[in-house]
């Protein structure tokens, strides 16, 4: 039962996002959307940012599990059309008072795709740890701030567009990364 009402208050609050900045949205109105008492919402999360957190993370999570391993670009496509997809929730939260909880997950998200990518490339590689470290916190940031971009400007260019320039960007840069990191040494 626990589960199911946390999923009837995380749907809640989709439906809310979809109309509403995060910012504007009260407990209150949460629970009477979904015909539950406030009691009901404390028990499963602390406050409104908690929920928004959980929710968040349940759907980072069905993101990285639609990763295909040998295909970057389809990935990015499975992270944009998302975002997509749900562009007034993302919207939303970007322009609210949680966009740090949103910049978290897009992080938590991005970074199992730069970290799949950058492993298969390091397979022989000596690279020392703070140097992976440091190409991986790189495009991490790139990717984020890219995403980010695009989430505060409404969200207007295409997403097939946006990953393919995303894509030519990457071409090699990693590798090259790499090989420079590895002559400093």
């Amino acid at each position: 039962m626990t589960q199911k009402t946390k999923k009837v208050l995380k749907d809640a609050l989709v439906e809310l996002l979809k109309k509403k900045q995060f910012s504007k949205i009260t407990v209150s109105e949460l629970t009477k959307s979904c015909n539950l008492n406030r009691m009901t919402f404390y028990y499963h999360f602390k406050d409104i940012y908690d929920l928004l957190d959980w929710a968040l993370c349940c759907q980072a999570d069905k993101l990285v599990l639609m990763y295909d391993p040998k295909d970057l670009a389809k990935n990015m496509k499975i992270i944009l059309g998302y975002l997509f997809q749900q562009k007034e929730v993302a919207l939303n939260i970007y322009h609210s008072n949680a966009v740090d909880l949103l910049e978290k997950h897009l992080f938590k998200i991005v970074d199992e795709l730069v970290n799949r990518e950058l492993s298969k490339k390091l397979v022989n590689s000596d690279l020392e740890e703070d140097d992976k470290l440091m190409i991986r916190n790189f495009y991490n940031h790139a990717f984020v701030g890219i995403i980010k971009d695009w989430i505060k400007h409404g969200l207007v260019h295409d997403q097939d567009e946006v990953v393919e320039k995303l894509a030519l960007l990457l071409k090699g840069s990693m590798d090259l990364a790499i090989n420079n990191l590895n002559q400093k040494n």
